[in-house]
């Protein structure tokens, strides 16, 4: 199986925030508005779970997290030259949800969205999308919200059609009857360590044809 340079591209969901030991307290990788990003050292997440999994089964390759807590899609196309690198060869990219505390969120999630996924996929760097997990009823009720995950991953699964690029739509697929215990003990939007490890299932079951095929 050939070698991978992963490169993990979202928001505080792939960073890994809800997870027991999330602490981004790391590496500084990129200053965005301001604020400085580190990463977190925490082996819970979904991130952590995915990079331990693919780093294990093809040896020498390696995966780099570069999710940013309260990350909007134009933070994400704006400094996509310091968050993806040459030496990429496939990007995960979950992006979206903060959109939804914004009145264009939609509009300029499909802009910014669509120009990430195309610049990536014209430097090599296989840009594979995933819609966001669902959140919990408490959050997608809050004032704040202009749209719903809902929405964002229906841009997202556009989007995806649009550049005939590879997706996983985690929304469908994680909403049913175990979703509330995914976000016990959390803020309703960021999964718990149960959530984080379903997130980190349902990704290896349905990415496996791609990362571990043997040519």
């Amino acid at each position: 199986m050939p070698v991978l340079r992963l490169k993990l591209l979202g928001d505080s969901i792939t960073a890994g925030a809800g997870s027991s030991d999330f602490s981004p307290q790391g590496p500084a990788f990129v200053r965005i508005g301001g604020v400085l990003h580190r990463r977190s050292a925490g082996k819970h997440s979904w991130a952590a779970l995915f990079a331990r999994a693919v780093e294990a089964r093809i040896p020498g390759s390696s995966v780099c997290n570069n999710g940013c807590c309260n990350l909007f899609s134009h933070g994400l196309r704006t400094h996509l030259g310091t968050l993806s690198e040459p030496e990429d060869t496939l990007t995960l990219l979950m992006i979206g949800t903060n959109n939804r505390r914004l009145p264009d969120g939609l509009r300029a999630l499909y802009r910014d969205l669509s120009a990430v996924s195309e610049r990536l996929a014209l430097l090599g760097r296989h840009p594979v999308l995933l819609s966001p997990p669902p959140a919990a009823p408490e959050d997608e009720k809050k004032s704040s919200r202009f749209f719903h995950i809902s929405d964002i991953a229906e841009v997202i699964s556009h989007v995806a059609q649009e550049q005939e690029i590879p997706l996983l739509d985690l929304y469908p697929l994680l909403k049913g009857p175990a979703l509330p215990s995914f976000f016990a003990g959390t803020d309703g939007l960021h999964p718990n360590d149960l959530g984080h490890s379903a997130i980190f299932t349902l990704l290896l079951e349905r990415l496996t044809p791609i990362l571990f095929r043997k040519d």
